[in-house]
């Protein structure tokens, strides 16, 4: 971190709040003669500089910490070698198991065949498409379809159905899944 010494502003405060603290102590010192009615003036000396110099110094402390921020000297700490190694390990692992899981589920379903775009089932293929759990599933139910029949999606949808994946992949199962139904049938009307 910083020198906290290159903020004068910063500095300065944490100074008068030290200054404000000994004021208060020293107010309460000089009122102890022990009557009670000095005595808590002396308290609220004590309360006071108490109270106002730590609000000082975490003033103070804002200051340095936001200079540390501006001048890029504040770092959260970095992963070490040991933490990287292991989220590369485990990302093949995450991959192959998405993969299994995509291959399982695609075993249960009737085998995609060739056909023209005069013949294509769109209510079918919705109602196909609709069964599977994950947007992960449909897309590569509706790949494979287009793998089959270059012309039935373009690029376009392609790349649309697969934005709904990456918001499955960022939130979790069932993101996406409305998005990508509603994608894929106004392009199935417009076909």
């Amino acid at each position: 971190m910083n020198n906290h010494s290159e903020n004068g502003i910063a500095t300065a405060i944490r100074v008068f709040a030290y200054v404000v603290i000994a004021a208060g102590v020293l107010g309460f010192v000089f009122n102890l003669d022990g009557k009670t009615a000095t005595l808590l003036i002396g308290v609220a000396f004590l309360a006071s500089g108490a109270i106002s110099g730590l609000m000082l110094l975490g003033f103070s402390e804002v200051i340095f910490l936001l200079q540390d921020l501006n001048s890029g000297g504040y770092r959260r700490s970095e992963p070490t070698q040991s933490t990287a190694m292991a989220v590369t390990q485990a990302k093949p692992a995450v991959q192959a198991n998405a993969a299994m899981q995509v291959n399982a589920a695609m075993q249960h379903q009737e085998p995609i065949r060739k056909f023209s775009a005069n013949e294509f089932d769109k209510t079918a293929f919705l109602n196909q498409i609709s069964t599977l759990e994950r947007v992960s599933e449909m897309y590569e139910s509706v790949s494979q379809t287009a793998a089959n029949n270059p012309n039935l999606f373009s690029q376009d949808i392609m790349n649309q159905l697969e934005d709904c994946v990456d918001i499955e992949r960022m939130y979790g199962k069932g993101s996406g899944k409305q998005s990508f139904l509603a994608k894929l049938q106004a392009y199935l009307r417009e076909v």
